[in-house]
């Protein structure tokens, strides 16, 4: 587990500027939270071991640097009432926590290169850093024989044919139309899957949640 913020990363409506990694030691697999606050770590942590529960799986150790936020006493004792050791790593040394050093390296370049490719406002990295995470479980790693961490983790294939690319232009349906000729189709750019049906949109504007896209 690792937390890391970035002053310059801000996001429009919910102002989130932490990020925190949770890595399977077996499989890799990675799951990210975005946190407005450090002090909301305690509620990120208890979300995560109530999800591990519904996975029937147990955690034995949490790994994270020794950070003040870590050593929290509400945290601590979250941690012993799910028996969970927790064993802390010097910050900034590679050699204790490379692994998770090496997902952030991994995961803030790749941000920043589709930011930077398609010329999108740094103001959506959280977007982006949660699609490049959602690909990463599901892309194919030599270390695992050629499976993806999503396999390893759920023992069971992905499966991908809903996926559409990041930020391809989109057209959302526009429902209410105040003038006959107002167009009922506003130029959207694609970012994610909300739920099922459901598209999360970027218009240059806001986000928008929209079912009816093409």
């Amino acid at each position: 587990m690792n937390l890391i913020d970035d002053d310059k990363i801000f996001k429009i409506d919910e102002e989130f500027r932490y990020v925190t990694t949770m890595i399977d030691n077996y499989s890799q697999y990675t799951i990210i939270y975005l946190l407005k606050r450090k002090f909301n770590l305690k509620d990120v942590l208890r979300k995560y071991l109530k999800f591990m529960k519904t996975q029937s799986t147990s955690i034995h150790r949490l790994y994270s640097d020794n950070e003040d936020e870590y050593a929290d006493h509400q945290i601590i004792e979250l941690l012993e009432e799910h028996e969970v050791k927790w064993k802390s790593m010097t910050s900034y040394n590679s050699s204790q926590n490379k692994v998770i050093k090496r997902c952030f390296c991994t995961l803030f370049e790749q941000t920043r290169a589709i930011l930077t490719s398609i010329k999108l406002s740094i103001q959506l990295w959280d977007e982006a850093i949660m699609t490049i995470i959602y690909l990463n479980n599901r892309s194919f790693i030599t270390a695992l024989n050629k499976i993806t961490f999503y396999e390893a983790w759920h023992d069971k294939k992905s499966d991908l044919s809903y996926l559409h690319t990041f930020e391809c232009i989109v057209y959302h349906h526009v429902k209410k139309v105040h003038q006959k000729l107002d167009d009922k189709s506003l130029k959207c750019h694609f970012l994610s899957h909300k739920k099922v049906n459901q598209f999360r949109l970027w218009n240059e504007k806001k986000i928008l949640i929209s079912s009816h896209v093409q």
